[in-house]
């Protein structure tokens, strides 16, 4: 689909879960977000074998979309986790820390999931009858 389009519907796609936008720059094709994470969830969301008691996290999305000509967008999305917690001796100690992990691509795929059906949704409003 051509960029414009791509575009409007990426941001109509992260937006509606209650992401905090903090970039999106169309004419450099970035967007940067942060969506909360509840931290139960942590091991859905990200590789976790620190065993650390979690009491916060947030994940940090980069999205790049870029024109591959006037009828095709390319889209990449990277992402890590930062959270914060405690282990064992942490508890011991009255302290936290903070920690980045890598993610397993669930967010990455879900928001791919969304976008296409947006954009499924938009050709069949779009098809002659």
């Amino acid at each position: 689909m051509p960029y414009d389009i791509a575009w409007k519907k990426l941001l109509e796609t992260v937006t509606q879960d209650g992401e905090l936008v903090t970039t999106a720059d169309k004419d450099s094709g970035f967007i940067s977000l942060q969506r909360n994470i509840v931290p139960g969830d942590i091991g859905l969301y990200a590789h976790d074998d620190t065993g650390m008691f979690w009491s916060q996290a947030v994940a940090h999305i980069a999205i790049r979309i870029a024109p591959q000509d006037e009828r095709a967008t390319t889209i990449t999305i990277n992402l890590k986790v930062n959270a914060t917690g405690r282990d064992t001796f942490d508890v011991l100690f009255s302290r936290t820390r903070q920690m980045t992990l890598h993610s397993r691509g669930y967010l990455e795929k879900y928001y791919f999931s969304k976008f296409s059906k947006l954009v499924a949704a938009l050709r069949t409003t779009d098809s002659p009858p």
